[in-house]
């Protein structure tokens, strides 16, 4: 058997080439997400809240 090891002529951190552009939110879109996020977050909190009763509410001016 031979100890042949291939190595690649691309760097490791070649991005691959697009010509594709990215696709852009829309305003619409982008205050619907951002909605979503804070939808989650609150569940989220409500959720720890729900776990584990004994501890504090968090100031909501630190927010």
């Amino acid at each position: 058997m031979s100890n042949l090891v291939l190595e690649s002529s691309a760097s490791p951190k070649a991005k691959p080439d697009t010509s594709e552009k990215p696709y852009l939110l829309t305003p619409s879109e982008i205050d619907s997400l951002r909605r979503e996020m804070h939808m989650s977050g609150v569940m989220a909190k409500a959720e720890l809240f729900r776990r584990y009763p004994n501890r504090e509410m968090p100031d909501p001016k630190r927010q």
